[in-house]
């Protein structure tokens, strides 16, 4: 969802792992390093020049570059613009990187881009976001990753104390009183908070880098409340976890890929990467039928050169903490593992079908207290120990020319075409719940038929059942309500968000 954190490359201690060679079927991950912890000074005023005559954001911008995010820039500037304001494709693209996820909207309601594209790049326009808008729904993105509990918002007592506190939007208002209580907001000399003014890329820095600091947003395995593609693999007290921010893609999509690994132990652990140079989790792809295209991991940007590793096939997990590697794929044929590799045609998107994405760690012995970056070695009868692979593995398909992504209205628009679902509709429409004999009108209720007046039978007459539509547990769920006529009342239709299929139905008498 998001920057990647390393490069794969085809040399090195392939034979020691027993890896397979270049002319076997070998799948390439190009990934850009975006994690681990960096270190820095405390942030200071968030409102002019510092001691030393620089930009005050300057040392922010230079953190958020470090661990990853792009800060935008003027064509064939040295620096960045600080004082610039960020538009909203940028702000969703640095707050997306910083979370592993893939920038953008991919228009398919409910997935885990959608929500960040609404929290991120939907308030702003296209010169800029208000900051109000952006530091209150950023507490939203925490909540949805399970950094902050946001279950009961009282009535605001932190930001108050600021002069433009009433500028503030209503719906962001208790939110950004969350963001002062914790600490992510200075406001300004003059004792504003000039919510409607537009974002500046020093103050998204800077707000960003209080965020990493304060919820350790680097050092932990970002997973969304939302439902993605997950699995996890536990060995003793190692964590595996991988997934993709969906499960169904369009041709040509790219996929967001998250691993990481945790240290759950009291112990420093030793690992031993794939080949030398390479991330400390192996993540690669391969098409779960035989015969399929084999793909390579790719990156979705074009032109950005990947970020070597120091030379050395192992490393070391602290005690309590976490690897974090993030992937954007773009699902192409043959694509290209590094630079200078020529592949035998231009790319092109891989055909549909099912493919396998695979992450492995590879687990050394425990390791001693300062011997950071050296396997502690462990041998058995002077032969030394193989390390132990722990793996997990999820499917994504590549949907079809005729595959559905469906929304909400599509979602409704599919359970009132299904047969069932038409049957009850008929029942339950007004023009079958009125009827006239001998000059008087009847309605049929809950009871039975029932005298009427014409000008209430009348209105009956043009009642249609209510119809509501909401995402929930990774479903569509469709829910029909008429109190008139006979059993059943309510019916709840469950539609796929990917294929459109209707997963069940339920009627309920009330």
């Amino acid at each position: 969802m998001g920057g990647p954190d390393g490069t794969a490359r085809r040399e090195g201690v392939a034979a020691h792992m027993g890896r397979p060679s270049r002319g076997l079927v070998v799948f390439t991950v190009l990934v850009v390093l975006l994690g681990g912890a960096v270190a820095g000074p405390q942030l200071g005023r968030a409102d002019g020049p510092d001691a030393g005559g620089g930009h005050w954001a300057q040392e922010s911008v230079r953190f958020i570059q470090e661990i990853g995010l792009r800060a935008p820039a003027p064509a064939g500037a040295e620096e960045p613009n600080y004082d610039a304001p960020v538009t909203p494709t940028e702000w969703n693209s640095m707050v997306c990187r910083l979370f592993g996820a893939v920038p953008g909207d991919d228009r398919v309601l409910g997935s885990l881009r959608y929500w960040l594209w609404c929290y991120t790049g939907a308030f702003g326009t296209e010169e800029g976001i208000e900051r109000g808008h952006a530091f209150g729904a950023f507490m939203k993105i925490l909540n949805l990753y399970g950094r902050e509990k946001l279950s009961s918002l009282g009535p605001p007592r932190h930001a108050t104390r600021f002069g433009d506190w009433a500028e503030v939007p209503d719906v962001q208002g208790a939110l950004v009183d969350v963001a002062v209580e914790r600490g992510l907001i200075a406001g300004f000399p003059d004792g504003t908070l000039r919510p409607r003014q537009y974002l500046t890329l020093g103050e998204a820095a800077t707000f960003l880098r209080r965020a990493v600091e304060k919820f350790e947003l680097t050092e932990r395995i970002p997973v969304p409340s939302l439902p993605v593609n997950l699995t996890e693999k536990s060995a003793g007290d190692l964590r595996l976890v991988l997934y993709t921010d969906r499960s169904l893609y369009r041709k040509g999509e790219t996929v967001g890929v998250v691993a990481g690994v945790e240290n759950r132990s009291s112990r420093e652990l030793a690992f031993t990467r794939w080949n030398i140079g390479d991330p400390a989790i192996y993540v690669r792809a391969e098409p779960v039928h035989p015969g399929s295209p084999v793909p390579r991991m790719t990156l979705e940007e074009e032109g950005l050169s990947p970020v070597r590793l120091p030379a050395v096939s192992t490393g070391t997990l602290a005690a309590g903490t976490s690897i974090t590697q993030r992937i954007a794929w773009k699902t192409v044929f043959p694509g290209t593992s590094l630079p200078g590799d020529a592949p035998d045609h231009p790319p092109e998107a891989l055909p549909p079908g099912k493919y396998r994405i695979t992450a492995s760690f590879y687990l050394q012995s425990p390791c001693t207290a300062g011997t950071e970056g050296t396997a502690a070695t462990e041998t058995k009868g002077g032969t030394q120990l193989e390390p132990t692979e722990v793996s997990a593995s999820v499917e994504i398909e590549i949907a079809g020319e005729g595959a559905i992504l469906v929304n909400a209205d599509q979602a409704r628009d599919l359970a009132l075409k299904d047969p069932e679902v038409g049957r009850w509709w008929d029942a339950h429409t007004g023009r079958n719940l009125v009827k006239q004999e001998n000059g008087q009108w009847y309605v049929k209720t809950a009871e039975g038929w029932q005298k009427a007046t014409g000008e209430y039978a009348s209105t009956v007459a043009n009642l249609l059942p209510d119809v509501q539509v909401t995402f929930a547990r990774g479903l569509w769920e469709v829910v029909m309500l008429c109190k008139m006529g006979d059993p059943p009342h309510r019916l709840v239709v469950h539609v796929h968000p990917y294929t459109g299929q209707i997963v069940d139905r339920q009627a309920h008498e009330r």
